[in-house]
């Protein structure tokens, strides 16, 4: 099921989340990132 949780993952370190957030209500669909901006990411 969907848990609303939006995890990040380093590929190289397996396959726990290196940070997780549960600040959305539905499932996250959509990223964007600012190349302006570096380690910022959208999501919703």
């Amino acid at each position: 099921g969907d848990d609303c949780k939006f995890r990040s993952f380093d590929l190289r370190s397996g396959l726990q989340p290196i940070s997780s957030n549960r600040s959305h209500t539905a499932g996250v669909t959509s990223l964007h990132c600012n190349p302006a901006t570096e380690y910022l990411l959208a999501s919703g």
